[in-house]
């Protein structure tokens, strides 16, 4: 480039690169301005080299590649290869007519001027760059606080909706959603919807669909043979079948199927874009959507309990259904024993059901006291008294069944807790199910309670979105429809989508597109709020000798290999105790510098390393120390100390250990697992409070002479006798990994009952009596993984686990009204534990507020993890 400019000095490197880049782009070498010919001196007839004397085409093998030479006048010189960008990937036309652009900021400034910039990049798009710029957006983008979605048709002036930031009617889907949530990502929870949400061409804009579509077809095929015709010509129908198709919906011959068909469809399409539920609810039919998903029976299995249910229906003599303002206490005492509660929807909303003269005469009294009421479209007294003589042959369409125990958490309307698999396999409970009332609102409230989720309604309507809303658990828990009333119009699907985005969903964009091939393009980048900042001005000081020295000991040099990690200065050992001690952390560590003072942990060590170094203890010294010993004497000094018999520390109840010394609020109490140890709580207590004292309890088995506890209750009871010598007084913080969640389960209750509050009872990925049986039936036994001092110490442990794997199989599980449990689930899996380990604590009675965090059972209690566990904890200390 210096013929064109002449010495660029520091920028003909880049100069050079930019020549060369275009170059390439354009496939054409240029040629170097006012070159004749070569000096004969360069000789460059027999190199590989040319000087381009003239604009020609850059041919050559692909990619192209060149490099490119900076030479510094300093003597400094730099060479970089260059190799041509890959061509664009090719793409396909768009599938669908609608495209959802997403944007997002971290202010409401930022996000408008991010809108106002793409408005302007967008003028005129359509088709396949209009499918780009959406894909971009949706692939390529960060989740902010601040939200907005936008649904554009092809065809449209793109920039001119983005310019609208309203939605395009009260009825209608929303095309622009604007949204504020600082969560970055949400679970889902699944709500379907039951009778009296069906209507024609529900769902019909989704049959473009390929997973809606499918799905519907399949069901209407099966359906085919026991209901004799085509549920799709009842389901979507033109204007000349519409109200014969309306007819035939009000019949619930055709509306249980056409209802739960649909809901299942919705499901498969949620589940095709990548959202997967964490819970299931189901109003009444829906529960037996929300059953299916689960997998306690099969989709022809569900079919046909549906149609059966249908025909029962059917066969029923007229009745009604009245939804009523009001709680269904006060309604109660306004009607007549013919009449039933059907369901309890809400503290202030409740429906009846049943004959049609004592129905008219319970609205009259409704009317008389000023109570708001609605008859339902239902032209059936479901849920009352009127179907008891049709349970009988019920029962017998649902012993056919085999019911399966629920692979996903589903929380039942009939009992309005979560649904256990007693339940779930029980012919008697889906009878039961039919009969009796509805409590939605419990169930709701159950779900609500469970944690925050984003609640999808997964059918046709806004029924249960209204009762989401309306509900006193719920908190900031966002609730969107999937088919909002007369929103079946196009871009529901995407604004559906644009939906669960705004309110913290995860979505696979990628598999949205079905296989369509669609590529990122170049698009405006985040707005920064270009905010000034100024630092304040610093007095000026001198550089000194001494401030230089300052300095460079404050910095230091790298720690070399092969030293501890310490505060201060090393201390070296003192006596012959000291000297050996420290050998053993050598040792161990493989380091050649170990002071008094570098503790164990420090340097590494764990529960596995602590029992290696007993073992070296025990042979050196003749001594046994316990685990927990490691815990208040984890130096050479302290355990020189204790094996001196010049130990102070303070004298615990039996089977306690001291995991750390603080001073602030009251302490933290740990349970051990199911081995019985509790060392590696070490490091979750540090991360919950490092300022706080906390205790753990060990099983007493392990020690020598120790008593061996064998059931739950006997541990609870031994236990809080240790905590009340310590802590005589609420509130209590109590936590437990695994089998010591079900002790610290019972040890709140017990607590509670007393009347002390404990406002921390944390159950870490602790499985279930259940859970316990099946894994020993399947073979599950103790594995060694651990490294013992001696045969007997295994002995111990074998002993330990074992009893402990016992008391929990065998333990009841008493009900736990009133309480809290703070339950954390492993994200990740392992072989003998089942997915949802919080499913049998979900029936306890108490508020279950489950989340899951990083790790495996094991892993979740260790560094990073810990922190993150332990950050989650100290948000309940009081």
């Amino acid at each position: 480039v210096k013929s064109n400019f002449g010495h660029l000095d520091a920028a003909a490197g880049v100069a050079g690169v930019i020549k060369t880049v275009l170059s390439m782009e354009h496939r054409t070498l240029p040629p170097t301005l006012n070159f004749t010919k070569p000096h004969p001196m360069l000789e460059l007839e027999g190199s590989p080299f040319q000087v381009v004397g003239s604009t020609r085409e850059w041919v050559g093998p692909l990619p192209l590649r060149a490099g490119v030479t900076a030479l510094g006048i300093g003597g400094t010189n730099a060479h970089v290869v260059l190799q041509e960008a890959p061509a664009l990937p090719e793409t396909d036309a768009p599938r669908r007519g609608e495209e959802v652009l997403l944007l997002s900021a971290k202010t409401e400034g930022a996000l408008e001027r991010m809108t106002a910039a793409l408005a302007e990049r967008v003028q005129g798009a359509s088709g396949a760059w209009l499918a780009d710029v959406a894909h971009t957006l949706q692939v390529g983008r960060a989740r902010f606080p601040w939200r907005r979605f936008v649904v554009v048709r092809q065809g449209e002036d793109a920039a001119a909706v983005l310019e609208e930031r309203s939605s395009s009617g009260a009825d209608a889907p929303p095309r622009i959603r604007t949204v504020f949530d600082e969560g970055e990502s949400r679970g889902v929870a699944f709500l379907f919807p039951g009778g009296g949400a069906q209507r024609v061409n529900m769902g019909e804009a989704f049959l473009r669909e390929p997973a809606f579509r499918a799905a519907i077809d399949r069901c209407a095929e099966w359906l085919r043979g026991p209901m004799g015709a085509d549920l799709r010509d009842i389901l979507f129908a033109g204007p000349e079948r519409f109200d014969a198709a309306a007819r035939e919906l009000d019949r619930p011959l055709w509306s249980q199927p056409a209802l739960f068909v649909c809901d299942w469809a919705l499901a498969q399409l949620w589940l095709s874009w990548g959202v997967k539920p964490e819970a299931l609810l189901g109003h009444s039919l829906g529960e037996y959507v929300a059953a299916c998903l689960a997998g306690v029976f099969t989709l022809e299995e569900a079919l046909g309990l549906v149609v059966a249910r249908g025909r029962l229906m059917e066969a029923m003599p007229p009745g009604g259904m009245v939804s009523v303002l009001a709680p269904v206490e006060q309604v109660s005492a306004l009607v007549g024993p013919a009449v039933s509660v059907a369901a309890i929807n809400g503290p202030e909303t409740c429906v009846l059901s049943g004959p049609l003269p004592e129905l008219e005469a319970a609205e009259q009294a409704l009317t008389a006291r000023g109570i708001e009421h609605k008859r339902v479209r239902y032209a059936r007294a479901a849920h009352s008294s009127m179907m008891e003589p049709y349970l009988e042959g019920f029962a017998r369409e649902v012993a056919r069944v085999k019911f399966r125990a629920p692979s996903l958490p589903v929380v039942s309307s009939l009992t309005g807790r979560w649904l256990q698999e007693r339940e779930a396999t029980s012919p008697d409970y889906w009878v039961r199910h039919l009969r009796h009332t509805v409590r939605f609102s419990d169930a709701l409230g159950c779900l609500l309670e469970s944690g925050d989720r984003a609640l999808i309604e997964v059918g046709p309507g806004t029924t249960l979105t209204a009762l989401v809303r309306q509900h006193p658990a719920r908190k900031t828990q966002p609730v969107l429809a999937t088919l909002p009333t007369k929103g079946d119009a196009p871009g529901s699907a995407l604004a559906a989508l644009g939906e669960a985005w705004a309110a913290g969903v995860d979505v696979d964009w990628e598999h949205i597109r079905d296989g369509e091939r669609r590529r990122r393009v170049d698009l405006p980048t985040y707005s920064f709020d270009r905010e000034h900042y100024s630092l304040d001005d610093v007095a000026p000081s001198p550089v000194t000798r001494d401030a230089m020295a300052a300095r460079a000991k404050a910095t230091g040099p790298s720690k070399p290999k092969g030293s501890a990690p310490r505060r201060g200065e090393r201390v070296a050992p003192r006596d012959a105790t000291e000297q050996s001690l420290a050998e053993c952390f050598q040792t161990l560590f493989r380091l050649d510098d170990v002071g008094i003072h570098d503790d164990f942990f420090a340097l590494g060590g764990d529960s596995l390393v602590a029992l290696r170094l007993l073992a070296m203890i025990s042979e050196r010294f003749g001594k046994r120390l316990a685990l927990k010993e490691m815990l208040t004497a984890p130096t050479v000094e302290l355990l020189a100390r204790k094996l001196g018999g010049k130990d102070e520390a303070r004298a615990l109840p039996p089977g306690m250990a001291l995991l750390q010394q603080g001073t602030r609020g009251p302490p933290l109490f740990f349970v051990h697992g199911a081995g019985g140890q509790a060392v590696f709580y070490r490091e979750l207590a540090q991360a919950i409070d490092a300022g706080r004292t906390a205790y753990a309890f060990e099983a007493r088995g392990l020690e020598p002479d120790g008593p061996l506890h064998t059931s739950v209750d006997e541990m609870a009871t031994a236990y809080l006798e240790g905590l009340r010598a310590l802590q005589p007084v609420g509130p209590y913080l109590l936590v437990g990994a695994s089998f010591g969640g079900a002790v610290v389960y019972e040890m709140a209750r017990r607590l509670m009952a007393e009347g002390h509050a404990v406002p921390l009872c944390a159950m870490l990925d602790t499985p279930g009596p259940g859970d316990v049986a099946r894994a020993r039936a399947g073979g599950v036994g103790f594995a060694q993984e651990q490294v013992f001092a001696d045969p007997e110490q295994q002995q111990r442990y074998v002993r330990v686990w074992e009893a402990n794997m016992l008391a929990l199989r065998d333990y009841a599980m008493p009900r736990f009204e009133g309480g809290t449990l703070q339950f954390f689930r492993a994200s990740t899996l392992i072989e003998y534990l089942p997915k949802h380990v919080e499913l049998e604590w979900l029936d306890s009675g108490a508020v279950v507020r489950v989340e899951s965090v990083p790790g495996n059972h094991l892993s979740m209690l260790l560094g990073e993890n810990a922190a993150g566990l332990g950050a989650k904890l100290a948000a309940f200390l009081p």
